[in-house]
């Protein structure tokens, strides 16, 4: 799945008029649903062959801005801290629940990659700033209100509208998802380093993680001040 913001530009703005939003798809998954549908028989189902195609998907500036007003709408909430750990729980639990529905690979995949941004949030060596809490915890939302576009109990689409979400929000955040990794690849190397060496990996542990951190966390806020300056392309919705 990929995206490409088609912009619209004026004398002092420039907005995002639309989102395409291509995925790849598994045929056999698709006729299922349409046989479902009725539209084929189960003997016609059966003969399709199983490929992959690609489906793009426009979003119009409507449909944009349904996940801002997400968005928005997520930010007051989170504001409260017991609300903020709530909204971390259920998405946590949404994770897992994919993790036991048969879905199709192209949306389990999108939303099995927002455990990161949970990782994120909950790895206390990390020490993510309060302010990109407040990002992650606000995109999450979408995915935990239960008044999202299409309802999740609907059979077969009703994760469709998430795995769109969770594809913007992982492009969206790939600045601050790459920070993130890199930091978790230095930790266990090092902690594979001193192992071997028969070191004990807490001591002055905090030393040499906070070393890395310190210029991740820079390069991040570096490449996020470049986005919002007009060097990058940051989309409104965060």
């Amino acid at each position: 799945m990929s995206y490409k913001p088609v912009l619209k530009k004026s004398a002092d703005s420039c907005s995002i008029a639309s989102l395409p939003v291509t995925m790849r798809c598994c045929g056999i998954w698709l006729a299922k649903q349409t046989a479902r549908l009725g539209k084929l028989t189960d003997n016609q189902n059966n003969k399709r062959a199983i490929m992959s195609f690609d489906i793009t998907i426009t979003l119009s500036e409507e449909d944009i801005q349904r996940f801002q007003q997400s968005i928005d709408e997520g930010r007051h909430i989170v504001a409260d801290p017991d609300a903020a750990e709530r909204v971390e729980e259920l998405a946590a639990d949404l994770i897992e629940k994919v993790q036991g529905i048969d879905l199709p690979s192209f949306i389990s995949d999108r939303l099995l990659k927002l455990q990161i941004l949970i990782n994120m949030i909950r790895d206390s060596e990390w020490q993510l700033a309060p302010e990109d809490r407040t990002v992650i915890r606000s995109v999450l939302y979408y995915f935990v209100n239960p008044d999202d576009v299409i309802p999740d109990h609907v059979p077969g689409l009703g994760f469709l509208d998430d795995a769109l979400y969770a594809e913007i929000v992982i492009q969206e955040l790939s600045n601050e998802i790459r920070s993130y990794q890199e930091f978790c690849q230095f930790r266990i190397a090092e902690e594979t380093r001193l192992n071997k060496l028969g070191l004990d990996t807490r001591v002055g542990r905090e030393d040499w993680l906070a070393s890395k951190r310190a210029a991740l966390h820079a390069r991040m806020r570096e490449r996020q001040r470049l986005a919002k300056g007009g060097r990058g392309l940051r989309m409104r919705l965060l």
